[in-house]
C-alpha cells in the first residue's frame, strides 16, 4: 500500500517544529523605562501578532531623549543575536514630525525605528570592509564580532556606498550590503495610529510582521542609505610632530558606572603603546584630567584612582575605580579625548 503523503502539509509540519525549536528573536531598546507601561503595550502588540516570539528587552534604560546613548548600546548588544533577529530602536523625540519611520536589513540582523541617528554604529560597521579572516583589505584597527565594528577609519561618507544594489533581488541582505527603506506599507501597523507613540503603532507590529516572514519589499519602500540621518560621530586623528605622537578621539558612550568609553580603538593604539619608549608611558587626557600609562583591569589602582584601560567593546575606556570618571571630570558624549605618545 502506498501512503499518499500531502509535501505541502510536511512542509508546515516542519516550519512549525522549526520555530518551536528556535522561535523568533525580537529585541527592544527604547528610553521608555518601566513605569508607564509603553514597553508592556508593545510586547502586547507583538504577541497579538506572533504568540511564539521571543522578545528580548536590550535596554528601556536609555536617557531620555538621548539618540547617541541609545544608538551605541544597540550597537554593543546586536553582534550577539542571530543574524535572523529584529531589533527595534526607540529613541524618539520627532515622533509625529515629518521623520521616516525606516528599516534596515544587514546580514547581521534586521532594524525598525525611527530616521534620527538611533541606526548610526550599525551602518559603520554594516559598512566596513567585508569580513576576512586573515584581516586583508580591511583597516588594521576594524575588529569585533564576525569582523564587524563601526568604520573609526574613515568618515561617514567614505564608507557610504554611493548606490544600493537593485531592490528586486530575491533575497538582498544576501550580499553583504545592508539595505534601507521606508516604512510605507499601513497594512502592517495597527489600524489606528497616534502621534505620540509609534513605537506600539508602527514598529511593534511591523518588527512581529518581519518575525512572521513577511518581505521587507512590501513592508516598505527602499530608500538611499546617503539619505539616512547619521550621528556625528568623529574619526580618530593621528597627528605626528617632533616631540611624537598624539591620538585625537571622542567620547561615545558613558556607561552607569560613569565609566568614559571613547573612538580610539585598540587596533589602533596598539602598536603605537608597543612602539613607545620603555619609561615614556602614553599620557591620555580627558575633560581637562590626564593620566599616564595603561593598565589590564579596574582594580589595578587604588579606590578613587582614575585609570584608562581598553575596554571590552576594544575601545579606550577611562574609569575611576569604584566611582564616577564622567562626574569627576565633567565629561559628557561628544567631549574630546587626546592620548600622547613621546618620542
Amino acid at each position: 500500500m502506498v501512503l499518499n503523503v500531502d509535501r505541502g502539509l510536511l512542509a508546515g509540519h516542519e516550519e512549525r517544529l522549526q520555530r518551536i525549536e528556535r522561535p523568533p528573536v525580537i529585541t527592544m531598546t527604547t528610553d521608555f523605562g518601566q513605569h508607564d507601561g509603553y514597553v508592556a503595550a508593545m510586547k502586547g502588540v507583538i504577541y497579538a501578532l506572533l504568540p511564539d516570539a521571543q522578545v528580548v528587552d536590550i535596554s528601556h534604560e536609555v536617557g531620555p531623549q538621548q539618540i547617541h546613548e541609545g544608538a551605541f548600546i544597540l550597537y554593543r548588544a546586536y553582534r550577539y543575536f542571530p543574524a535572523s533577529a529584529i531589533h527595534v530602536a526607540i529613541v524618539d523625540p520627532g515622533v509625529g514630525t515629518n521623520r521616516r519611520p525606516i528599516m534596515l536589513v544587514t546580514r547581521h540582523g534586521t532594524f525598525v525605528g525611527p530616521d534620527n541617528g538611533i541606526f548610526t554604529y550599525i551602518l559603520r560597521a554594516e559598512q566596513a570592509p567585508g569580513e576576512n579572516p586573515e584581516g586583508a583589505g580591511r583597516p588594521p584597527w576594524v575588529g569585533g564580532m564576525w569582523s564587524v565594528a563601526p568604520n573609526w577609519a574613515t568618515d561617514e561618507e567614505d564608507a557610504t556606498p554611493s548606490s544600493q544594489p537593485p531592490a528586486d533581488s530575491e533575497h538582498p541582505e544576501q550580499d553583504g550590503l545592508p539595505r534601507a527603506y521606508r516604512l510605507a506599507n499601513s497594512h502592517y501597523w495597527l489600524a489606528s495610529v497616534s502621534n505620540t507613540f509609534h513605537g506600539r503603532d508602527i514598529f511593534a507590529p511591523v518588527a512581529a510582521h518581519l518575525a512572521s516572514g513577511a518581505h521587507p519589499e512590501r513592508v516598505g519602500e527602499p530608500v538611499d542609505l546617503k539619505s539616512l540621518v547619521k550621528l556625528p560621530v568623529g574619526v580618530p586623528r593621528v597627528r605626528k610632530t617632533a616631540r611624537g605622537t598624539s591620538v585625537v578621539g571622542q567620547v561615545v558612550y558613558i556607561d552607569r558606572f560613569g565609566n568614559i568609553t571613547t573612538n580610539l580603538p585598540d587596533r589602533l593604539l596598539g602598536p603605537l603603546v608597543e612602539a613607545a619608549p620603555a619609561g615614556s608611558p602614553p599620557v591620555i587626557e580627558v575633560g581637562g584630567h590626564q593620566i599616564t600609562g595603561m593598565m589590564k583591569s579596574y582594580a589595578d589602582v587604588r579606590e578613587g584612582q582614575p585609570l584608562a584601560l581598553i575596554g571590552s567593546e576594544g575601545l579606550l575606556e577611562v574609569a575611576v575605580r569604584n566611582a564616577s570618571a564622567a562626574q569627576r571630570m565633567k565629561v559628557r558624549i561628544g567631549d574630546p579625548v587626546r592620548m600622547m605618545f613621546s618620542k
